[in-house]
């Protein structure tokens, strides 16, 4: 079976990693805040979608079905966690889910 790694967040170090797994045969999915920046990891080989509090994944148990791996960077807003309180109930009917990771910088986010 094939690694897949889902990234909510595709940022500078996430994308770093995804670069990587796709070099050593993983299938890398993940989000992006906006179309432009989506469109910039489909040219990499990330099957990218369009993810924040205000545009939740369209189809998510589509999309996330089948990663053997998430991997959330999107840092807490003012109301909590965005990837947990919009999609938390799909993440956890991810039958085929191995592991599920968080990485934060304190140099972004150290105010959360």
């Amino acid at each position: 079976m094939i690694n897949r790694l889902f990234i909510f967040g595709i940022g500078y170090s996430a994308l770093e990693l995804a670069k990587y797994l796709l070099l050593n045969g993983w299938d890398v999915g993940g989000s992006c805040r906006n179309q432009k920046k989506c469109n910039q990891m489909i040219d990499v080989g990330i099957d990218a979608k369009v993810f924040d509090r205000d545009n939740p994944l369209i189809n998510p148990q589509d999309i996330l079905s089948g990663y053997s791996h998430i991997l959330t960077t999107v840092p807490p807003d003012d109301t909590g966690d965005p990837v947990f309180d919009i999609h938390a109930n799909h993440l956890n009917k991810i039958s085929s889910l191995k592991w599920f990771g968080y990485i934060s910088t304190t140099s972004v986010y150290g105010n959360h």
